[in-house]
């Protein structure tokens, strides 16, 4: 059986499709009372049926995120979005710095000399190297503080971490 007519794949997902539920849904907001008590009852559940396992222990950190999330501690959407501007302005401020610095070594070097030998070009290029590896590395750590901010919540989860913590 190919794996485009096998009845129990998923429905491929349209690219314009969101994860968040429909405006009109009554599932914008939920009781965050209610869904500790379903997860504390899971916990509970899953503990008495499979005592061996570890199961269970995936309940208790959901659990503690939504004791985290219902106290209001957690890493807010407001926060991470003003997070990811400033980063991005950042970013432009660290790009403008840096190619004002390389326009300024530029006029440097062209208004000191009339006959520019090959040898009187190697300070730009370094300066140009340098710009670039040092920005790029600013711009990588930039583009990283907002999802570093959205993971700092789950820094105590490790039943979902890929290496042992």
């Amino acid at each position: 059986m190919s794996p485009t007519t096998d009845p129990s794949a998923p429905a491929p997902r349209p690219e314009d499709h969101s994860d968040e539920p429909p405006s009109s849904s009554r599932f914008q907001r939920l009781d965050g009372q209610a869904v500790r008590r379903s997860a504390a009852a899971l916990e509970h559940r899953i503990m008495t049926r499979f005592p061996d396992r570890t199961l269970w222990e995936v309940c208790r950190e959901v659990v503690g995120l939504v004791d985290e999330i219902n106290a209001g501690t957690g890493i807010s959407r407001r926060r991470v979005r003003l997070a990811r501007l400033l980063s991005r302005l950042a970013m432009l401020a660290v790009a403008l710095f840096l190619g004002g610095a390389v326009a300024l070594a530029a006029v440097d070097l062209f208004a000191e000399r009339d006959v520019l030998g090959p040898l009187d070009v190697l300070p730009l290029l370094e300066t140009i190297i340098n710009d670039l590896v040092f920005g790029g590395i600013a711009v990588f750590f930039l583009m990283r503080i907002p999802e570093r901010m959205e993971r700092a919540c789950c820094g105590s989860c490790t039943a979902f971490a890929p290496w042992p913590t």
